[in-house]
């Protein structure tokens, strides 16, 4: 797993390379990006980075140079924010790409060893299995369709199954409504009942990765009311 000191290390990298050309043909619009971007690499190494912020700013591409162009891109409208609030809206911003992101790659890989396994199979096996093949083709275009716009909520507790595609899968069978819309549906109702089962699973000292703990906690703050769902099995 990768550590704040390896992010660390790669912000420092990024700064060097960034700054040797500099030394020789000096650019004012550079040179300016350059004290951005070091006072960026300052902020995130004071900040207390939870594991899974460290993991998504290593899997970016020169960190410092996005945040930089985050902060000065006028569509955002940042010009009156500080390093502080530009860096805290660049990670929650991230994480939640990141986030969508990672779950469809683990639902492509899902996808691929599950037709590695059924390429194994005599002709005659594959075909008894053609249906559920068809299925899982057409959740994983829905997870592919949703990227990016799915809500936090349906990542998060997607993120935190084993085989998402099967999953869903499982949920849906016996059901008798269109196969998109029902695929749809059955998505949101496993993800309900998955939350009711993590939440209990945290209320009774179960360890959640991070985005779930926070999630839960919030939940609790802003209604201390609130209840299982109704109709819910543990």
């Amino acid at each position: 797993m990768v550590t704040k000191d390896d992010l660390i290390y790669e912000l420092e990298n990024e700064i060097g390379r960034f700054a040797t050309p500099l030394i020789e043909t000096p650019d004012e619009s550079n040179l300016k990006r350059f004290r951005a971007m070091t006072v960026i690499k300052s902020e995130l190494e004071s900040l207390p980075l939870t594991d899974e912020q460290v993991e998504m700013l290593m899997s970016f591409y020169k960190p410092l140079q996005n945040i930089e162009a985050f902060w000065t891109n006028p569509m955002r409208q940042n010009g009156d924010k500080n390093v502080s609030e530009v860096v805290a809206d660049y990670l929650m911003e991230g994480l939640s790409k990141y986030r969508c992101s990672k779950l469809h790659n683990n639902a492509m890989i899902e996808h691929e060893n599950y037709f590695a396994r059924i390429k194994k199979l005599p002709p005659q096996q594959i075909i008894e299995v053609a249906y559920e093949m068809v299925l899982k083709d057409e959740i994983l275009s829905i997870l592919a369709d949703l990227n990016h716009s799915m809500d936090g909520r349906t990542v998060e507790i997607l993120l935190s199954t084993q085989n998402p595609i099967d999953s869903i899968y499982q949920e849906w069978l016996g059901g008798n409504q269109p196969l998109r819309d029902m695929l749809k549906s059955t998505m949101a109702s496993f993800v309900e009942q998955s939350e009711n089962k993590l939440l209990r699973d945290y209320q009774n000292g179960a360890e959640l990765p991070e985005y779930l703990v926070k999630r839960f906690d919030d939940m609790v703050l802003d209604n201390s009311d609130y209840e299982l769902t109704e109709g819910f099995e543990p």
